[in-house]
Formats: C-alpha cells, structure tokens, sequence
C-alpha cells in the first residue's frame, strides 16, 4: 500500500481527522483534497484536548512543549516506534551534514521543560556511532574549554542566538582552539557570525538541519547546500510549499511550507501549517542526491507592515545590518499616535548607528520616505552580544515583537 495511502488511512482513526479527511481522500492518498491544519487550530487541539489527534495507542515514547518562545505553549507526543523511526533517519541526516563514525561532537543545544534539542540528538549521535559531549546551552565557557581542549571534538552543534556569545567567549580564554565542522538549528547563522566562526574556531564547513517540534526533522544541507537552500528529507516528512489557496506554489513563488509526518501514527499530523516560508530550488544538486532542494525564506510572523507604504520582510531588513557587523536583530513595533515607531535592538561587537540606520534607509527608500514624510520613525538600539532577552528554555527571541495589535485591543 502507498505511504500516504497508508498514513490518510491511520490518520482517519483520530477524532479530528475522521472529519477533516474524507474517506476517497484516504483511499487515492489525495493531499491536495484535504483542508490545511492552520497553526492556531492545531494549538487549540493539543492544549485543549490532544486526544483528539490520537489515532492509534502505541507504548512508550516522549513528550515535547513548542510554542512557548512567542506564545502559550503546546504539546507534541510521540511513540517509541515513532522515535525510534526519528533516530533511524536522524543517522542518514548526520550522516548529511558531515557526521562521521567514531567523530567526537560538542552537543550545546537545549534541554529541560519539555524541550527536545539535546535529547533527541544524544539518541541520533550515538546511534550514528558518534561519541557525543552534552555540554548543553547554558554551559559556562570556562567548561567549554575544558571539555573542547580535553576531547578536541571535530564538530559542534549549536542553536546560533544562544550559543554565539558562549563561543565568543570561550575563543577568549582558548584561542587555541579548532573546531572544523558546525552544525546549526533552530535559528539562522548570519555571513557575520560565520565569518568570525572560521577565523576564530577555524570552521571548514557550516550545516543546517531544519525542523519543527510538531514534525521533527524536514530539511538537511549537504556540503554542496550553500545559504539557506537544504534537501527536503522525503522519506520523513511530505513537503509541500503552497499559495495562499492552498494550491502548489509555482516554480521560484515564495509559499508557506505545509507537512505530513509519514511517520506518526499515534498522533498523525497531516498537512500542517508550521508556520515557514519557502520556495522551491530547481535542478540537481552537486552532491548527487535526488532529494528536492528548497530555499528557507522566513517565518509567516515577519512580514512587517509598518506604514501603508513600507512592507517589507524582516530578514531583508536585515541584510544591510548584517554587513555592518550585526550578529542578532530583533524588530519591536509600538504605536506612538497614528505613526508606527520601530526600535532594532541589534547585537554586534562593534556598530555605529547612525551608520546602520543610513546603509538600511539607502536600501529601502520608502523607509526613508516616510521617516521625512513623519510617518515612521526608527531607532537603531545597539546592544553587547547575549544582552536581548532569550527564552531561558530554548534560548531562542522573537525576530518581530509587535506592540501596536495587543495595545489596540486594550
């Protein structure tokens, strides 16, 4: 029986897909006939009543909390043969990025309160016939030294926002030290970073693995991936990149990325809106894989409207920072009248900004237009590197905190 026939089938067994998923649309295994499971309506679901998505009881398992970083949290619970499933592919996903048997890798994602970083890749990497040091992300950089200069791992794994001033650090007591291969995930690496990165550390090869907590792993750069661009890990989760219909977005047309777990049965997820945008990439890739290729462009949440004139997307806002020595950048968007006033906290060693402020205006004349015309105003806030609030969970910000909605329903 086909994989998606298959999966439509189990799905139909959950409360809240025997109504969203006919019995015809199981049967021909037709996603493209069965509604988008929106980000809100999944978090009502599984903080509310998660039995609803349960198909099928199987023992064992985890349990993980998304959702906490921008708003209330919510469950995601997976089987042991769902997990083991997830370590299975995790192996060719490391494998991917650069892993190989017997490589001594530094693990500093996040662990605790429901979180799945450093919990899920320890059961990958040892799988992977790694040897793994979970030093975690809030490991002091006096201990990362001394584990890095004890073990002299060959690779790292790090959650960028909050591992960057850690490393920094760490390059101060121990310039000695060489680390060749990055691996990345949760939040993007800026040129900025990267380049410090390689003098500092010595790095040879960067590698990001995208995933969601509702889906897992759906995307992995070979060494021949080179920015954002990454293969779709197919025989994990179905990828799709849609128009705001719902229909398949068209060759090079930014969509929102949609996903089937092919592997969760116990609590199926069917074509969910998780909430990142893409697009496809054409043609083979270098390495040789047949896997399709696609370009991460940014989080549905950061397309800013800050004046009637002036939309624009937060990770091209960026751009310009980024080449003025930026590390991280945070938009926050209050009301001040009729006017919107938008404050950058930004992150950087060094960064002048009135310097930063002229570089984005010259990129984006309407932004300057309207700062002339009186109908935006923008602040440049320098800040030291680790000083914008993360998570204490995940270690993770908001790129856009927006103000002007949550004082307008006051």
């Amino acid at each position: 029986m086909h994989t998606l026939q298959r999966l439509l089938k189990t799905a139909r067994k959950a409360p809240y897909y025997r109504d969203v998923i006919s019995a015809g649309s199981a049967e021909r295994g037709a996603l493209s006939a069965i509604p988008i499971t929106t980000q809100a309506e999944y978090k009502r679901l599984s903080a509310t009543d998660p039995m609803l998505l349960q198909a099928e009881v199987e023992p064992g398992g985890l349990v993980l909390q998304t959702g906490g970083t921008t708003g209330d949290p919510k469950y995601a619970i997976y089987s042991g043969n769902e997990m083991r499933r997830m370590v299975r592919a995790g192996v060719a996903m490391l494998r991917t990025v650069g892993v190989r048997p017997g490589d001594q890798v530094l693990n500093c994602l996040a662990a605790g309160e429901l979180y799945g970083g450093l919990i899920t890749l320890e059961h990958e990497l040892l799988a992977a016939n790694a040897r793994s040091l979970p030093v975690g992300s809030h490991v002091s950089p006096e201990f990362f030294v001394r584990v890095a200069r004890q073990f002299k791992p060959r690779a790292m794994f790090i959650q960028p926002t909050a591992f960057m001033s850690t490393l920094r650090k760490a390059h101060e007591l121990a310039p000695e030290l060489k680390i060749p291969l990055v691996l990345y995930g949760g939040t993007g690496l800026v040129r900025e970073d990267a380049s410090w990165l390689r003098k500092a550390f010595g790095v040879e090869r960067f590698s990001s693995i995208m995933a969601s907590v509702d889906a897992l792993m759906y995307g992995v750069q070979c060494e021949h991936c080179t920015g954002t661009v990454h293969h779709v890990m197919d025989d994990f989760n179905h990828v799709e990149i849609v128009d705001d219909d719902g229909g398949p977005s068209g060759p090079g047309e930014v969509g929102r990325i949609v996903l089937t777990s092919l592997y969760r049965t116990s609590f199926p997820l069917v074509r969910y809106d998780i909430g990142d945008l893409g697009r496809w990439v054409e043609g083979p890739c270098a390495c040789g894989q047949e896997a399709r290729r696609f370009e991460f462009v940014g989080r549905g949440g950061d397309f800013m409207k800050l004046a009637p004139s002036v939309h624009v997307w937060f990770h091209e806002l960026c751009e310009p920072l980024y080449a003025e020595g930026a590390s991280v950048i945070q938009a926050v968007l209050e009301a001040e009248g009729h006017i919107t006033h938008m404050v950058l906290n930004v992150e950087a060693e060094r960064l002048e900004p009135s310097r930063a402020l002229e570089v984005m205006t010259a990129r984006f004349p309407a932004i300057q237009h309207d700062m002339q015309a009186g109908q935006l105003r923008v602040t440049i806030a320098p800040k030291k590197p680790g000083e914008i609030p993360r998570s204490h969970r995940t270690g993770k910000l908001p790129n856009v905190i927006d103000y002007r909605t949550l004082k307008a329903a006051v």
